[in-house]
């Protein structure tokens, strides 16, 4: 009998946690009496049938999971009650009969988990109840043996049952006998059990979707590379016809062309990259998004302030607690690990505080009415880890201006001008920036935005500096970092980012050892975390966590005004997880562009305001202009009017380039010509990494740039025949906006009709786009492409001739699918011959209509 409990449990994989638990004996009866029978038989059915049943992880994690918990349940039980009383009858029982297969029912109050055999041989045995196995069979069966032993009556008991069966009947030919090996637990062992049971199943359901885990650099790389190759001849497939299941016509016989097919006519007047025309409230976008409600700082103002690298103990906080307010600062130190500070001096004064060893410090005050206050400031020491240099020490090659780049995790170039409208039409109007319309990421998340940025190369052309490949990888000092040739070459330096858990170079890397930059923003909010509950939410006292942020960006802006300096910060905490949250800071960023102007600290530095990339975490990227919202960041430029009088050329590059197909690798190539200004030249299409001082080509693919296909957001195009209806329908669309544009002066401009069509072609994200889900492994190097994300909008691009006056127009119209409608900007349709005198009735009057308007005279 114990040896069909021997084959039961080595069915479930406990074999060897059985055997140590067993008393000797009856491990050595077991060993010779059932081991040297069941072996073969047993393990050979089990490797058929279960093997085979179940996958690989399951297994695994039965095994891990089982043993652990079966241990002191069911072998415990098995020692101390079957083993003495059923040694000598299961033995002999066990001896006698011989197996040629095993199904077992481990059967409890909740749960049946059952392991049947493929087939068996005959053996007379007698006949009774009905058993079921897996393949189709039926046999009947009746206990030929019963041992039992109890625990006592209110404890759990052990039933071992052996069943010999004969009369079976199977859809294989040939009969057959099979043993029953029934254990069965009661009592609170059976829910032990059952729990176990629920746990496997958890974990093999996490198992199967978790991220892969791809160590390998070289594979990574292989892979990334074989992408950008593949996306150069990139065409319109069998797969791609999910993104036309809402096209009413099949265009048969026209040849595709994909994003990267050298050999596709580009339309006229255009550029390779055809990005989408994204409209900033769409209806499919504009539902994720609603107002929030204002933060709820503390009503007291703070009672410590800070300007430049002095904290000062506000006169209004000593008048509202009774005169004297004493302070004791403690400034914060970084540790080497990175994630870890450690207090410094402390110094106590009713006046100001100089900051020296560090640029924040915790604060502990008390007033002369009993109140406490306490909070963690942050300000710019007078002595960084150098004094800094003048203007004259710097390279004479640069543009001699210095950077400061701010960026706003996870911001669309669209939730951008949606979420921060303030602080986008200041940026606009205000102070003159240039908007890169076509600046695409190059890859998933932060890390592979900011470091091609930073670096020039990706994150696997770069040592190894995962922290789970463990001691073997590298700190993020082996990153040759941009600012730090500025910072070799004089330049003061700053990187700030608000949150420490997920830090660009601490969330996955392993961090730095050094400090990476001057004045290093991560050890003031490891100190805040430490008091973080005792702030209301998103703020720091009586001010917006957000605030703080600004407030240093713009002290290290004040303490180097006259000294060249660059810095790099990052804030994500409002709008990483969320695309509203982000809202409230818009009348704070507009205040802080407001005074950096007004201070004049935009007279000699190039400001950069943009985003790593579009929403990641939001539900946003279910629909089809989210995915393409993704890949499209915010990135603007303000230009001191330094460089636009002293290199006009490298000024002009960049606005041209701003509706040019623009990476991450562009961004640092920039940067590079800060420092050592090449003069503006005309970019080669195969380079990865062009200045924005020079021209990018207007050929330019995604492949050239190094972007996967599934991250470029240029648009798939293959021509249509003019015959098509829902080119028709464009055509008359683009005549009827025409003529809405110059209705207001229908007395000087006629109204046109369409004479022909000359060329039409439908635009569509390209299937990567549209089939990426996310990533599939845990760095965001490999793609999951099983996403079916609905299409909802078409691009048309029509070239039609109108009359009177044969005026050619091309323009590029949207069509939703959904409203069945076209729309078109008016910027986006272009004349493409020349209307000499036949609009000079209206110049005069509108010069803005001279593209679109026929004089009565000139009919």
């Amino acid at each position: 009998m114990l040896r069909g409990i021997h084959a039961t449990l080595d069915i479930l994989s406990i074999r060897q946690a059985a055997v140590q638990t067993l008393h000797q004996a009856a491990l050595q009866t077991l060993h010779q009496a059932a081991v040297q029978k069941l072996h073969q038989a047993a393990v050979q059915t089990l490797h058929q049938a279960a093997v085979q049943t179940l996958h690989q992880a399951a297994v695994q994690t039965l095994h891990q999971a089982a043993v652990q918990t079966l241990h002191q349940a069911a072998v415990q039980t098995l020692h101390q009650a079957a083993v003495q009383t059923l040694h000598q009858a299961a033995v002999q029982t066990l001896h006698q009969a011989a197996w040629c297969g095993s199904d077992v029912t481990l059967r409890g109050a909740w749960f049946v988990l059952s392991f049947c055999s493929r087939s068996c041989s005959r053996e007379n045995e007698n006949t009774g109840m009905i058993l079921r196995k897996s393949l189709s069979c039926a046999y009947t069966c009746r206990p030929s043996q019963r041992l039992a032993a109890s625990r006592g009556d209110h404890g759990g008991y052990l039933n071992i049952n052996v069943h010999t069966c004969d009369d079976w009947y199977c859809t294989n030919p040939g009969a057959g006998v099979s043993k029953m090996a029934t254990l069965r637990l009661k009592g609170p062992r059976v829910l032990w059990l059952a729990l176990v049971c629920l746990a496997v199943l958890l974990l093999y359901i996490a198992s199967s979707s978790r991220l892969l885990d791809v160590r390998d650099r070289v594979v990574l790389r292989k892979l990334v590379d074989d992408n950008v190759a593949r996306g150069s001849a990139l065409k319109l497939s069998d797969k791609d016809d999910v993104l036309k299941l809402n096209h009413t016509q099949a265009h048969a016989g026209i040849k595709s062309r994909g994003v990267g097919d050298k050999s596709a006519v580009l339309p006229p007047g255009h550029i390779a990259c055809q990005r989408p025309h994204l409209l900033v409230h769409s209806d499919d976008v504009m539902k994720f998004f609603h107002a929030v409600d204002p933060l709820q700082c503390d009503a007291e103002p703070d009672w410590v302030s800070v300007r430049g690298s002095v904290a000062s103990i506000s006169k209004q906080a000593k008048l509202r607690h009774g005169g004297d307010i004493k302070c004791t600062f403690t400034e914060v130190l970084r540790l080497p690990d990175d994630d870890n500070v450690e207090d410094g001096d402390s110094r106590s004064t009713s006046s100001n505080f100089t900051f020296t060893a560090s640029d924040f410090a915790k604060v502990s005050c008390s007033a002369a009415d009993g109140e406490k206050w306490s909070s963690v400031v942050a300000g710019v020491r007078a002595k960084a880890v150098r004094p800094p240099s003048s203007w004259s020490a710097v390279p004479d090659d640069g543009l001699g201006v210095s950077v400061m780049a701010l960026a706003v995790d996870s911001l669309s170039h669209n939730t951008f001008i949606r979420s921060l409208p303030k602080t986008y039409k200041y940026l606009k109007e205000a102070l003159g920036a240039e908007v890169l319309d076509g600046y695409n990421i190059v890859g998933d998340g932060t890390a592979q935005a900011l470091i091609p940025m930073l670096t020039g190369r990706t994150e696997l052309e770069l040592p190894e500096t995962r922290r789970r490949v463990g001691s073997s990888a590298q700190k993020c000092d082996v990153y040759p970092l941009v600012w730090k040739d500025f910072q070799r070459a004089g330049f003061m330096t700053l990187f700030a980012e608000d949150l420490p858990d997920v830090g660009t170079f601490n969330y996955r890397l392993r961090g730095f050892d050094e400090a990476p930059a001057h004045h290093y923003m991560r050890p003031y909010y490891l100190a805040f975390q430490q008091q973080m509950s005792q702030h209301p939410q998103l703020c720091v006292r009586a001010r917006p966590r957000h605030q703080v942020f600004l407030d240093y960006l713009h002290n290290f802006m004040v303490t180097y005004r006259d000294q060249p300096s660059f810095a790099f910060a990052l804030h994500g905490e409002l709008s990483h997880d969320d695309v509203n949250l982000v809202s409230l800071a818009d009348d704070d960023l507009t205040a802080f562009l407001v005074r950096l102007r007004s201070d004049g600290l935009l007279d000699n530095t190039l400001f950069m305001l943009f985003a790593d990339h579009g929403h990641r975490f939001t539900s946003i990227r279910s629909t089809q202009q989210g995915k393409q919202e993704e890949r499209l960041p915010f990135v603007s430029f303000v230009v001191p009017e330094k460089i636009k009088k002293k290199f006009p050329a490298a000024y002009q590059n960049l606005r041209a380039n701003t509706e040019r197909l623009v990476t991450p690798f562009d961004l640092y190539a920039t940067f590079a010509d800060i420092l050592h200004y090449k003069g503006a030249k005309l970019g080669h299409s195969s380079s990865r990494a062009i200045s924005l001082f020079s021209q990018i080509p207007a050929s330019r693919t995604c492949s050239d740039a190094f972007i996967e296909p599934h991250w470029c957001a240029c648009l798939t195009w293959e021509p249509l025949p003019v015959t098509d209806a829902r080119v028709q329908q464009a055509a008359a669309a683009l005549v009827h906006y025409i003529n809405s544009h110059t209705a207001a002066h229908r007395g000087l401009c006629l109204e046109l009709s369409l004479l022909h069509i000359t060329w039409a072609a439908i635009l569509l994200p390209n299937a990567g786009v549209m089939a990426f889900k996310q990533n599939a492994d845990m760095d965001g190097f490999v793609p999951n492409l099983e996403a079916q994300t609905p299409v909802t909008e078409e691009v048309y691009e029509v070239h039609i001739s109108t009359s009177p006056g044969g005026a050619q127009y091309e323009a590029s119209l949207t069509y939703s699918i959904k409203h069945n409608t076209f729309s078109v900007r008016m910027s986006d349709i272009s004349r493409t011959n020349r209307y000499g005198t036949s609009s000079k009735c209206i110049l005069n009057i509108d010069s803005s209509l001279s593209y679109y308007c026929v004089c009565p005279d000139l009919q």
